[in-house]
Order: structure tokens, then sequence, then C-alpha cells
């Protein structure tokens, strides 16, 4: 087990593993980057309603959190599937890999969406001991947890066509979403609803980001990107 120079020459970079692996890495960077973005450009409007508003924000943010757990586990596990599939040669298990990632997100999400939603009065006094704060938090949740529902839906999709090589077209989709829509969204309805507005922001514009994406996972990708049996 000790290291060798036959050992270090077969470590070497080889570059078109490495351009492979800018290809994948890049697009999704940049989506983690944007999104960052447009968190805090909202954040900034949420931070003139006062510190009420601000802190009842970063509650319902890392309630949300938990609940895209879930589905963001499930979007990853259909990912290695589906990219298992087609490397041994079996893409039309990609439907059945599709369907049931689907169904269990939408399931566990769903799950866990009622159970806070049932508990909130209970999880919101964990997190703060505020009365002003859990009231506006509690206005807020509902808004967060339908987004979380659509979101758990993109995830799947996207992590499907990912795990094809298809990488670039769903990165802009998310990306133009979340860069023209949300924050231009939740400033318009921050106007006449206030914060809550704000917060609505986010399912409006995942509802319109799983619309594009089922469009294109269903019109482009399984026609142009892949030629797979059974989808």
């Amino acid at each position: 087990l000790a290291p060798s120079m036959e050992l270090f020459s077969l470590i070497r970079p080889r570059p078109a593993v490495l351009w492979r692996i800018f290809q994948l890495g890049i697009p999704t960077g940049l989506f983690f980057v944007i999104s960052a973005c447009a968190d805090v450009a909202l954040m900034r409007l949420v931070n003139g309603y006062g510190p009420h508003a601000t802190a009842a924000w970063g509650v319902v943010s890392q309630l949300a959190a938990y609940v895209q757990f879930p589905a963001a586990s499930i979007a990853l596990a259909a990912a290695v599937f589906s990219a298992q599939a087609i490397g041994r040669g079996q893409p039309d298990q990609l439907r059945g890999i599709t369907r049931s990632a689907l169904n269990s997100a939408l399931l566990f999400t769903l799950l866990v969406a009622a159970l806070v939603a049932v508990q909130s009065e209970w999880l919101l006094g964990i997190m703060t001991a505020d009365v002003a704060v859990a009231a506006l938090a509690a206005n807020l949740l509902w808004a967060a947890l339908a987004g979380s529902l659509i979101l758990s839906v993109s995830a799947v999709l996207t992590a499907v066509m990912r795990a094809s090589g298809c990488i670039l077209w769903p990165t802009i989709i998310s990306l133009s979403c979340l860069a023209f829509v949300l924050f231009p969204l939740g400033w318009a309805l921050a106007q006449t609803t206030g914060v809550i507005g704000m917060r609505l922001a986010y399912p409006l514009t995942f509802a319109l980001g799983l619309a594009l994406h089922a469009a294109f996972f269903h019109f482009v990708w399984k026609r142009r990107y892949q030629q797979l049996p059974g989808l």
C-alpha cells in the first residue's frame, strides 16, 4: 500500500475527464451562486420591514430547508440510478426511475410539509420566543411549504436530465427564473402585500421553473438528447 512511482503515474490528470467535470460542475456552481445572490437581494428588501420580519424570514427559511431534505436526497438517488441505467445500456429503465422518484419525492415532501403545518405553532415556539415573530412566520410558512412541494418535482426532473449529461438547458432555465423572475416578482408583490408577497414570489417562481423544466423534459430532452425507448 506504500505510494510508488507506478501509483503516481496512474493518477495523473486526464484533460478529457477534467473538462467533463468542469462541464458538469461549473453550471451547478453558477446555480448556487445566483440562487444565493437572489436570496440576498430579497433579504435586503425584507430588512426594510424591520427586525421582526427579518427574524421571521430566517425561521421560515430554516423550516423550508428541512422540508426540502427528503426531495433533495431522492433527486440525488434518481440521478445516480439514472446514470447507472444509461451506463449499462438500459435506458428503458429511466421511465420507472423517474416515476418512482417523482412519487417518492412528492409523498415524503407532502408528509413532512403536513407535519410541519400541523405542528407549526410548536415548531415556531422552539425556534423563536418572540410572539410577533412567530405570528408573522406562521403567515409566511404556507408559501414556503407550497414552494417546497413544487421544488421537489423540479429537483427530480433536473436530476434525471443531468444524469444523461444534459446540463446546460436545465441550468439556464433555473438560473433565468432566479435571476430574472424571483427578485422582480418579489419586489412587485411586496408593493401590495408586504413581506408576505415576497415569500409568495418563491412558489410562483418555482412553479414557472417547473413548467419550463417539464416542457423541456417532455418535448426536447426525450427527443433530442436521448432516444430512449419507453419514455
